[in-house]
């Protein structure tokens, strides 16, 4: 009865680690390609690691290995290794003193894996082709080791069924750009201050109507330069806009008035030197009641749309808007819309100093314009490469700084990688004009089975000296050879 049970429980031991093993190789998901080419078959695999959950002490050995169609004939190559967190520092000291290998054949890679964290691992291998392989199938032989019975079982994952009748897929490259120093780092903030007068004056009355929310836009910028040792004024420039009742003579005088009188309260208010300062008044902002308009609903829009571009300002321009609907469509304007026109845009520039790695790694958290690029990817660089944290600082960048080609061709880049093809899409389309972007859009295109247009952009990002375009135009052509 005895050694019934011990039976059993040997057995039970057996099915645990086969469900181990099985797990383990379900939390990991593999990308592969098989070429032949100049006599070699060449293995490419991309082993994507996020969700596996190894063990401290297990060792996972993962093989890849050729088969022949007849089953008869096998070839195993190099294996990679992904060891848990102590197993791993055994393990290191154990190839460190050994004169020879401790596997059966000397692995490609040995990696510690980091539960929780993104990792990935790129497996390039080659070896002659021989003819029993023609149409053979390509395995990973998953083998766990650091537990009772590991040995006893070994799970097999096709990946090709048929080495040769697979299609080939190309592996891209992308490119990623360094950033240009940035000497000094100068900022600036837009914002419209929309202050309301008592009629035909131009003194600023803090008090009256919605003017203290409005002037508190340019006090947060205030204090956000003036309490920062880091932050340091360069100019302020103020800019006035009038709606369009009246004579045009008449809002020109009022819009310059009135920016005057906002200096004038702005420098005596806030302390500020006035040689920051400069100013300019545009009168009847004709040119904004048009963008309001283009998305605005309202009866005649079309109308109003053409007396504006045919009908010159001091031709009657105003009066024949009023004359539409019997002026009931000029009060709607009146109301709805000419005070949006009413306004002074203000732009504060300022400077920013540099920043050690320790302040950027906090003030990318909550202020990531007051960093340079630079800054910003020696930050990414404290994270390990390819991670998520790392990844993120990269859009963040893009984000930050959206008409930067460095940036955007980067944040495209761990997009394509993401396989979000349409937002690198969406990127890479502001920046197609720029050399260091072309390779990456080329991905794109042939991502998108654009492959004439893939061809011109890696031909003359490759022409531009890009590495990475000549690798992946000889892939694209391989691929439509095929």
């Amino acid at each position: 009865m005895e050694k019934k049970y011990l039976y059993m429980l040997v057995l039970l031991l057996i099915a645990s680690v086969t469900t181990a093993q099985t797990e383990y190789g379900k939390q990991i998901t593999v990308h592969e390609v098989a070429e032949k080419r100049d006599n070699r078959l060449y293995i490419n695999l991309e082993l994507i690691l996020d969700k596996l959950q190894l063990k401290s002490e297990h060792m996972l050995i993962l093989s890849p290995v050729i088969e022949s169609a007849s089953k008869d004939i096998t070839k195993k190559l190099a294996p990679i290794v992904v060891s848990g967190n102590n197993r791993y520092k055994s393990l290191s000291r154990t190839l460190a003193l050994k004169d020879k290998h401790i596997f059966e054949t000397k692995p490609d890679t040995v990696v510690r894996r980091n539960n929780g964290e993104p990792q990935k691992i790129t497996y390039n291998m080659s070896t002659p082709f021989e003819k029993w392989m023609e149409k053979g199938t390509l395995t990973l032989q998953e083998e766990v080791q650091g537990c009772a019975f590991c040995d006893l079982n070994k799970v097999e994952r096709l990946l090709i069924s048929s080495i040769t009748e697979n299609p080939l897929e190309p592996i891209y490259q992308t490119n990623y750009v360094e950033p240009k120093a940035e000497p000094i780092k100068n900022r600036k903030e837009v914002i419209e201050l929309y202050l309301s007068h008592k009629a035909d004056c131009s003194i600023i009355h803090p008090d009256f109507e919605n003017n203290s929310s409005e002037l508190e836009k340019f006090t947060s910028i205030f204090r956000k330069v003036v309490n920062s040792d880091d932050f340091s004024f360069t100019g302020i420039n103020i800019t006035g806009y009038a709606s369009p009742e009246g004579t045009y003579q008449y809002n020109k005088e009022l819009s310059e008035a009135r920016t005057k009188s906002l200096i004038e309260y702005l420098r005596k208010n806030y302390i500020l030197d006035e040689n920051l300062f400069t100013l300019d008044w545009k009168g009847e902002d004709w040119d904004g009641l048009v963008k309001i308009l283009e998305t605005y609903q309202i009866e005649n829009k079309d109308k109003i749309l053409d007396i504006i571009r045919t009908v010159d300002v001091h031709q009657g321009r105003e009066g024949q808007i009023m004359k539409i609907n019997s002026g009931t469509i000029y009060n709607t304007l009146l109301k709805e819309i000419f005070p949006q026109l009413r306004r002074n845009v203000c732009t504060v520039e300022y400077t920013v100093s540099p920043f050690d790695i320790n302040k950027a790694q906090q003030i990318i958290k909550t202020n990531p314009k007051a960093l340079s690029i630079e800054e910003m990817y020696l930050v990414a660089n404290t994270f390990p490469k390819g991670s998520e944290a790392y990844n993120e600082i990269f859009i963040i960048a893009a984000s930050t700084f959206p008409d930067n080609v460095e940036a955007v061709t980067n944040a495209a880049a761990i997009n394509i990688s993401r396989g979000n093809i349409t937002k690198a899409s969406q990127m890479l389309e502001k920046v197609k004009h720029h050399p260091t972007a072309w390779n990456n859009m080329g991905i794109v295109k042939s991502l998108q089975t654009k492959y004439n247009e893939a061809k011109e952009y890696f031909i003359k990002a490759a022409n531009n000296g890009v590495k990475q375009s000549a690798n992946n135009l000889v892939q694209l052509n391989e691929f439509l050879e095929h």
